[in-house]
């Protein structure tokens, strides 16, 4: 009688452990800005699939001023239209490097629009100082990734 409650006691506690683990969604979008989300499964889909598409854009220029960021675009509506992904990650190497993807939620284009959104990188790098990264921005709807380098020049990537 006292093995068989054993028994009993051990098959609830298993049961009960196996129903209240609960998995971590690693694809989950974290909002840390009106235009910035952190999202590993969202900055590695608009990666892959990167034809060009309705709303589509060319990134012009790239520059860093203290702790922001600030991209400039040629085919976007508005400003307000442009959300920056970023994949999660910071690679505290020497230099450091960020990797953020740029998309046109609205998925519309008005070829002679130039549009500018500001980027806060506190939000990403924290404590750390936005001019030691090496910042890359891929381009959502085409296959144009720009790299902001540690004196301010971009480079194609």
């Amino acid at each position: 009688m006292k093995t068989k409650f054993v028994y009993v006691s051990l098959v609830a506690l298993l049961g009960l452990t196996a129903t209240s683990c609960k998995k971590s969604n690693s694809d989950s979008t974290v909002v840390l800005e009106d235009n910035l989300y952190k999202s590993a499964g969202k900055y590695a889909a608009l990666i892959a699939n990167r034809p060009p598409a309705p709303g589509s854009f060319e990134i012009e220029t790239i520059t860093r001023n203290g702790n922001t960021l600030t991209v400039t675009v040629k085919g976007a509506c508005e400003a307000a239209d442009l959300e920056a992904i970023w994949d999660g990650s910071v690679m505290l190497s020497d230099p450091g490097k960020i990797n953020l993807v740029l998309s046109n939620k609205a998925k519309t284009n008005c070829a002679d629009s130039q549009s500018t959104v500001n980027i806060s990188l506190t939000k990403i790098l924290g404590k750390h100082d936005p001019d030691n990264f090496i910042i890359t921005v891929a381009n959502g709807s085409a296959r144009q990734d720009l790299s902001l380098n540690l004196d301010g020049s971009v480079s194609d990537n």
